[in-house]
């Protein structure tokens, strides 16, 4: 059993645009003809497809600024002050961690029409450090049979998958990299895992690609909030309900009938000339979406679940001729069980093997039936997300999420040099539950503050079916009967929590941040080979 705790507390003073993780900001200049600054010049931001409002009024120096704004769009924003013209930007849309500016001069006495933005510089000077913005748009049109995180986030230059399935950044680990959904930790911070992230022993995806509304990738950001990792940053945020109803449901389904028969080059191996159909096996995924309006302008709920199921038929067994290549077969050693001489791991020989372990070890061991017949290996996986969105005020936003992930994978490893009876095996088994709570408030019209506050108590676990002796016995192959050495007391409990305040103070042509970020976690884990 071990349990770390730990407790990081970090106060900053930045001055200039800061990044956001979860959210978006919007600042600019306001100028009349002759490039004077305006001061209280009115700005009031809309986010169409939900109504939300922001409102502001520009400073002495005629800047304003806006932060804790949803990502995306389109937004609607309107500059106004009296005896001047007003000034209406259509089709804005907001990218998560860059600020959005806007230079706008008012002008006495004549109308202007609405102005749609068509295009911007490629130069940003918002920009902070090396970063990729993926909107809905690119996530939406990325072809991925995974329907995994990665596979947008491999579209970033320095980003590639190593051959754990982790994501590396220009060439580091993929354990030194950070990964947030919504502000809550989704990389596996105990560090069991492969590929980085949460259940992903199990076969679980950390979130349906279907709930995710847009993807940050940062490699060397300037802005210190976004620290904590020395390889790369992926920030995801979720969907949100809007005032309109919508809704999605997509399906993947791959199964035998869809492949074929088997290929001339193994019927020749196995010495069959009638091309056989393949054994039971399919591939399966469905997802679906739903947001609307609880409250219309108010209240807004996002719900998101996917289900994956995969099963593929274990064909190395001692009654079957692929357990091994007719090559190795010549080399096996005979084996004389009484009077009978049996060529290596035929089933008589399997049974025997059961026979004396039952005779040695007792035949009641609760759960052990064991056979080495074919049987399917299976993986499935769960995930269920619920997020509420309520405008409190046009000073108050609120945004609670929870998700649920449960999953398990069929661990056997069964192959031409090694054979594991079936229920010799174990099943990797993962639990994820995730809370996130988050407020964003305008005190004044230059103060404003983002609360954040997490919980994520993931459970992994090898689950066995019978606790009994190991037996391992190695020749020309390694044959493994009994309860697998690893899996017998095998289990990692790993609860975290974070708590974030970013206090923001806009006061000229500057904006101070003054913010803690605090990381507690709790891990229990217990590893013993050959408990039995």
């Amino acid at each position: 059993m071990k349990k770390f705790y730990t407790l990081v507390l970090s106060l900053f003073v930045a001055m200039g645009a800061m990044a956001q993780v979860t959210t978006s900001s919007m600042n600019g200049l306001v100028v009349d003809e002759n490039g004077e600054p305006v001061i209280g010049a009115t700005i009031v931001a809309l986010h169409t497809p939900s109504g939300t409002e922001y409102a502001v009024a520009t400073n002495v120096s005629g800047r304003f600024n806006i932060n804790g704004m949803r990502t995306g769009g389109p937004y609607t924003v309107e500059i106004s002050y009296v005896g001047m013209t007003t000034q209406q930007y259509n089709d804005l849309y907001l990218k998560l961690g860059e600020p959005n500016e806007l230079i706008a001069e008012l002008v006495a006495g004549t109308e202007i029409d609405a102005i749609s933005i068509v295009g911007e510089n490629a130069f940003k000077v918002n920009k902070t450090g090396a970063a990729d913005n993926f909107s809905l748009e690119v996530v939406e049109q990325m072809p991925t049979i995974n329907r995994s995180v990665y596979d947008i986030v491999k579209l970033t230059p320095q980003a590639s998958v190593n051959k754990n399935g982790g994501m590396s950044f220009a060439g580091s680990n993929n354990r030194y990299n950070s990964f947030q959904i919504d502000g809550a930790v989704a990389n596996d911070t105990f560090g069991l895992s492969a590929d980085g992230t949460n259940g992903a022993q199990a076969g679980g995806n950390p979130v349906s690609l279907d709930a995710i509304e847009e993807i940050q990738v940062v490699v060397a950001p300037f802005d210190v909030r976004q620290s904590g990792f020395t390889g790369g940053a992926i920030n995801a945020i979720t969907k949100s309900g809007t005032n309109e109803i919508k809704g999605s449901f997509s399906t993947y389904y791959n199964n035998q009938e869809l492949i074929g028969r088997s290929n001339t080059t193994y019927l020749e191996k196995v010495g069959k000339t009638e091309r056989l159909k393949y054994d039971t096996q399919y591939q399966e995924t469905y997802s679906f979406t739903v947001g609307g309006p609880i409250i219309k302008n108010k209240l807004f709920l996002f719900v998101a679940g996917e289900y994956f199921g995969k099963s593929y038929p274990n064909i190395y067994s001692p009654e079957n001729d692929s357990y091994l290549d007719p090559e190795k077969q010549k080399l096996n050693k005979p084996v004389t069980i009484g009077d009978q001489t049996y060529e290596y791991l035929t089933p008589e020989v399997a049974s025997a093997m059961i026979e004396h372990y039952k005779n040695t070890y007792g035949a009641d061991i609760d759960g052990f039936e064991e056979s080495f017949g074919p049987h399917q290996v299976n993986s499935r996986s769960l995930n269920a997300l619920a997020r509420l969105d309520w405008n409190i005020n046009n000073n108050n936003k609120l945004m609670f999420r929870y998700q649920f992930a449960d999953s398990y994978s069929d661990k056997y490893s069964s192959g031409f040099g090694t054979y594991y009876f079936n229920n010799s095996s174990y099943k990797m088994k993962n639990r994820t539950n995730t809370f996130v709570l988050e407020l964003n408030s305008r005190i004044s019209e230059n103060i404003s503050n983002e609360f954040r506050a997490t919980s994520v108590f993931v459970r992994d676990k090898r689950d066995v079916p019978y606790h009994g002796a190991n037996m391992y016995i190695q020749d020309k192959i390694t044959v493994d009967l009994g309860t697998e050495y690893s899996s017998g007391a095998n289990g990692m409990n790993s609860d975290n929590y974070t708590i974030s305040d970013n206090l923001s103070i806009f006061l000229g042509d500057h904006n101070i941040t003054i913010g803690t970020h605090n990381e507690i976690f709790k891990f229990s884990n217990i590893f013993l080979q050959y408990a039995f």
